[in-house]
């Protein structure tokens, strides 16, 4: 009888066990989903966002963004780097360029591609020639100064802060294209491919 008693308590457990594991499995997964349902609202939000700043020119100005950084950062990445951008008050037109350059400083440095654009955003918005140092975008603000005060028949002196801050913008973009132009494009390899999968796979589970 202690034998068959033992022989029940056993199997019993070994049937709680199964049980727990089941249930553990079952509430990760649900974390899990909840997890995703979570992100796909945030996702909405932040696209929502970049849709009334683009208007109808959204979907093309995202194509335009994701080949930028070689469709190797998720949507979301992208999108809301480049809200931050806008309210930083780069302009619209300049901010393909602008996540291309960060593009090249990530593959230079190995830094986030998102990371970069939103230092870049901030390096420029700020006037910061710290900042853009960092990141290897090297600025000469009186220079920069003296050439827009020419293209205006002006001395430097006679800037507003407002033209100053035109004058650090069309430099920042300017050694962007060069730093650009010196990293070269990024070799499609294995780790670019990755990169790439990786994006593509986060932007399905959120839609």
């Amino acid at each position: 009888e202690l034998a068959k008693a033992s022989k029940v308590v056993k199997q019993t457990e070994s049937s709680l066990n199964k049980l727990y594991v089941a249930a553990g499995a079952a509430g990760y997964a649900g974390y899990q989903i909840g997890q995703l349902a979570i992100e796909a609202g945030k996702a909405e939000n932040i696209g929502r966002a970049f849709s009334n700043m683009y208007g109808d020119i959204a979907p093309q100005a995202l194509k335009e963004l994701q080949k930028a950084t070689a469709g190797t950062v998720r949507q979301v990445n992208i999108i809301t780097a480049a809200n931050q951008a806008l309210r930083l008050g780069i302009d619209q037109q300049a901010l393909p360029d602008m996540i291309k350059g960060a593009y090249a400083v990530a593959q230079a440095t190995g830094r986030p591609v998102a990371s970069a654009i939103e230092d870049i955003s901030l390096g420029i918005a700020r006037q910061s020639k710290l900042i853009l140092d960092n990141l290897g975008i090297i600025i000469d603000v009186e220079k920069a100064n003296e050439k827009y005060a020419l293209s205006l028949g002006k001395t430097s002196g006679e800037l507003t802060d407002a033209e100053k801050k035109i004058a650090f913008t069309n430099a920042a973009m300017e050694a962007l294209r060069v730093n650009t132009e010196k990293v070269g494009a990024a070799t499609d390899n294995a780790a670019i491919q990755a990169q790439r999968l990786n994006a593509e796979w986060a932007d399905f589970k959120v839609t």
